[in-house]
């Protein structure tokens, strides 16, 4: 039952590509410009990770011309569709494998996989479950692909291939990237953006990414150690603020700068615990996540039902149906979402601005930091307080002149206490937005301060 019954490996609840068609109006209206999805192809699993036929859709899922329709009818509302390319691992059934556990050495595709050659001295490959690299450690449903091999790789090359040519597709998700071998990403890369020069290639890497993005394979990765930072400060508790400011700019600085902004944002995802859920449910903590990440640099991902504060533990349970009845009882969050989202889109530095901490206080839970974009005459600042009580934010008025002029240089504090500023608020509780309009020198108190509301999430900008 769609809302009662929790997921497990096997249900399935019957979700489809016709139901992602019929809502394509909701997810516009939320400010999504692209959907990635999970495996569509055929398999005999829930999760699809198990391809038997990589050139069909599943038809728990429907077909090839009801794909071909999603992306037409999402091609029309500005978004783009995205599909999983399962390619280090194969499934049980997919043709290859069936001939290796058929024929044994004796098979064509005997060098697809990493078999136990040893172990399979007989003619045939009768009981070779245990004689062959799996996916992670023992998963016999998903043998390992040899993707060095020259047969391997022009076969998935042709699947990247046949899915944009077939169905305009607008990009893979690499599923397990950084197992697979990197001569197979530079060719799948170079035919992929041959057929579609702006197709997104996104890589599953979770850790260090850079020697995959040097151009030559990943446009970028699922941003793991970013979403691993963000849990850790608002879902766990573990690290303060100012560690929690520390991590990000290591994330900001890992990468060169436009790589940075192709980074897949995540909070959570198929393969993690639900935030909400780890946050011991606090939606005040959610939105403040929900917020890090949509002001950050990057592409925010948006995991279906956190807009909606869907909860569930690991994987399978983080799978559960979308419980449609909770859209009603959350439109406030929706809403705030879909004010961000607009916020992103509107203006300039929120998208492609840098990244720079001005304020990060570890015990009193509260960082600063500002989106600095050249050509832009305002200087984005978002303010994140996660502590229940006011702040006082002590601004040193020449490092904050120094980014607000662009380089101009100015000797004394006096000279920046008298700068005609004036700060906007674009979002903020009712505290903050009183700061609207106001001058920077008739904000600051007389020793130089600005008091941050409690639970604050805020995006103000400083102008001349």
């Amino acid at each position: 039952d769609w809302e009662r019954d929790q997921p497990t490996p096997h249900n399935i609840f019957g979700g489809d590509l016709q139901g992602i068609l019929d809502h394509l109006d909701d997810l516009q209206a939320l400010g999504v410009d692209v959907i990635y999805l999970t495996p569509i192809f055929l398999s005999p699993s829930n999760h699809k990770y198990d391809t038997t036929d990589y050139y069909r859709v599943d038809p728990h899922f429907g077909d090839e011309e009801t794909l071909k329709t999603l992306v037409e009818a999402a091609h029309r509302r500005g978004i783009r569709i995205m599909l999983d390319a399962v390619f280090n691992h194969s499934g049980y059934d997919f043709f290859a494998f069936r001939d290796v556990r058929e024929k044994g050495v004796r098979s064509p595709y005997y060098d697809w996989y990493f078999l136990d050659t040893a172990e399979l001295s007989e003619a045939d490959g009768t009981d070779i479950q245990g004689k062959y690299e799996t996916f992670a450690n023992g998963v016999w449903n998903m043998p390992k692909l040899n993707t060095a091999h020259p047969d391997v790789m022009r076969y998935f090359i042709g699947v990247g291939r046949y899915w944009i040519e077939r169905a305009d597709i607008d990009g893979w998700r690499l599923d397990v990237a950084n197992e697979v071998t990197p001569t197979f990403w530079r060719m799948f890369r170079q035919e992929v953006k041959a057929l579609k020069n702006d197709a997104l290639i996104i890589g599953e890497v979770w850790h260090d990414a850079l020697p995959w993005l040097s151009g030559d394979m990943f446009d970028g990765v699922m941003n793991y150690m970013f979403r691993e930072a963000v849990v850790d400060f608002l879902a766990k508790h573990s690290i303060g603020a100012a560690t929690f400011a520390e991590r990000l700019m290591n994330v900001w600085m890992r990468y060169p700068e436009p790589l940075a902004h192709t980074m897949f944002n995540v909070l959570d995802s198929h393969d993690t615990e639900r935030f909400i859920t780890t946050a011991g449910g606090d939606e005040t903590l959610l939105r403040m996540a929900l917020f890090v990440m949509l002001t950050y640099p990057g592409m925010p991902m948006l995991y279906y039902g956190t807009e909606i504060a869907m909860e569930g533990k690991t994987d399978p349970d983080c799978r559960r149906p979308y419980p449609w009845h909770r859209r009603d009882e959350k439109q406030a969050l929706l809403d705030e979402i879909r004010t961000l989202t607009h916020l992103r889109k509107t203006h300039l530095p929120l998208r492609r601005g840098g990244f720079s901490v001005l304020y990060a206080d570890e015990a009193q839970n509260v960082l600063v930091y500002t989106r600095p974009y050249g050509g832009s005459d305002e200087l984005y600042v978002i303010i994140v307080n996660k502590s229940a009580h006011s702040v006082v934010w002590s601004i040193n008025l020449s490092d904050l002149h120094a980014l607000l002029a662009k380089g101009d240089t100015v000797s004394t504090d006096e000279k920046v206490q008298s700068a005609p500023w004036t700060v906007s608020v674009l979002f903020g509780s009712e505290d903050v937005r009183a700061w609207h309009g106001v001058k920077l020198h008739t904000l600051l108190q007389k020793d130089g301060h600005i008091t941050i509301p409690p639970l604050e999430r805020a995006i103000i900008t400083f102008s001349a």
